[in-house]
């Protein structure tokens, strides 16, 4: 009873969903998360919501902002390691969360990426 699994939602209720999330788990391939940007690792992250996923692809720029517990090897073994790693210690939870949301807003947020933009438009006319 604390595991739902729902099918499509509108974008209005994932936010409603997402935020009633205690740990999110994302996954794909090793093929797949090269060269992608999971969208989901965005909202979780702004929610500030722990985040499990794979040690490999854009993951990783997650787990280097300190948003991201990686599941080594990604098994399922590995992944329930580290929904449990989180769920038995509250301090990373919350660090999770933290940088998360920090990360979102810094460098995922349409004021730092309109910025970021911006700077390098301004190089290119400039150069």
């Amino acid at each position: 009873d604390r595991i739902v699994f729902r099918g499509p939602v509108s974008i209005d209720e994932s936010a409603k969903y997402i935020a009633s999330l205690d740990i999110s788990v994302a996954w794909s391939t090793k093929e797949t998360a090269q060269g992608t940007w999971p969208v989901r690792l965005s909202a979780y992250s702004a929610c500030g919501i722990p985040i499990v996923g794979p040690d490999w692809g854009t993951y990783l720029v997650f787990e280097r902002a300190g948003a991201l517990k990686t599941a080594e090897g990604g098994d399922s073994k590995a992944i329930a390691k580290a929904i449990e790693g989180i769920f038995e210690n509250p301090e990373l939870a919350t660090e999770l969360s933290r940088a998360g949301r920090k990360y979102a807003v810094e460098k995922l947020s349409w004021k730092s990426i309109v910025n970021k933009t911006e700077k390098i438009l301004f190089d290119l006319m400039n150069n």
